[in-house]
């Protein structure tokens, strides 16, 4: 049998978002040293849940901010470490793109939290904008597309 890796909207609260959770904490946070407090996690009830599936466990994942009625922030986007590089992440952010166009917004955001993923986020169209800063102890910076 074999297996096919899905990209789909997850509802906040469910199995599969309670997976995406700890799946962001281990690959976002943990190495950071840091834990999830009620701050970080305010709203996420109010945002759209992104995650790349395969036979009901996660592989990646990313969540998207509603910003204003025409921008959008995409953030806390991970993908499992042996699959980086294979093109999930730009499904998963293809995915967000074209529901975040059909859900009528007009830019998305992204704070690049690793200079190693600016050049990927530029070959998807982002540009950056403004000037570094830190953010959850890493130097970002913040990247726009017009959708």
């Amino acid at each position: 049998m074999q297996k096919v890796l899905t990209i789909q909207t997850i509802e906040y609260g469910s199995v599969l978002y309670k997976q995406a959770l700890d799946f962001r904490f281990k690959l976002l946070r943990k190495p950071l040293g840091l834990e999830w407090s009620a701050n970080d996690l305010e709203g996420e009830d109010q945002q759209i849940h992104i995650a790349a599936i395969c036979n009901d466990k996660v592989f990646g994942t990313l969540v998207l901010k509603l910003i204003s009625q025409t921008k959008v922030k995409l953030r806390q986007m991970a993908v499992d470490n042996d699959l980086q590089g294979s093109g999930v992440g730009r499904k998963l952010i293809q995915f967000a793109e074209n529901l975040a166009k059909t859900k009528g917004f007009e830019e998305m955001e992204i704070n690049a939290a690793r200079k190693s993923v600016v050049g990927f986020y530029e070959k998807l169209g982002y540009k950056t904008v403004g000037e570094e800063f830190e953010a959850v102890t890493l130097k970002c910076i913040n990247m726009l597309k017009v959708l």
